[in-house]
């Protein structure tokens, strides 16, 4: 999943939740600023794969994945409360 991909995504969740961007950034990886560094491109790799597989790992259930956009596997130790 690149850049993009994940911007996309998590435009889709938001909207679906009616939720803000800021408020998702502080879901998936505690920064309420993430989804607009990452427009900028101003964050890392590791970050970004972070958000992806936590994004995935809540996506709800009815709700179809984007079949153009790999979907990350998730890894039950994102959901441990650990800093990003």
């Amino acid at each position: 999943m690149n850049t993009e991909h994940l911007a996309r995504v998590a435009s889709i969740y938001a909207e679906v939740r009616q939720i803000k961007l800021a408020t998702l950034g502080v879901y998936l990886v505690r920064d309420a600023n993430f989804f607009e560094r990452l427009k900028q491109g101003r964050v890392t790799i590791r970050r970004a794969e972070l958000a992806a597989r936590r994004l995935s790992a809540m996506w709800p259930a009815p709700l179809p994945w984007p079949d153009d956009i790999p979907r990350p596997a998730s890894h039950d130790e994102d959901h441990r409360g650990e800093a990003a």
